[in-house]
């Protein structure tokens, strides 16, 4: 079976949010540890974070876009 750079994505989000829990208080450190790993934090990975915090996309947009720190696009 073939695994896509997103199913690797979603299984690594899901691996993250039983680690932290399902909290809005796991946000930074999951987005955190997907920046680490790829390098930025894709569309398609704030979208998964949502879902499985059950909160906003836009939430999560919102805190990758105010700290320098977290990138939409890959520093290098």
């Amino acid at each position: 079976m073939l695994v896509t750079e997103q199913d690797r994505l979603r299984s690594d989000i899901d691996a993250l949010v039983e680690r932290h829990g399902h909290a809005r208080s796991a946000l930074m450190p999951i987005l955190q540890e997907v920046q680490r790993k790829y390098s930025l934090i894709s569309p398609f990975a704030m979208q998964v974070i949502a879902d499985r915090l059950e909160i906003h996309p836009v939430e999560v947009h919102g805190v990758v876009s105010f700290y320098s720190f977290l990138s939409e696009k890959p520093k290098g």
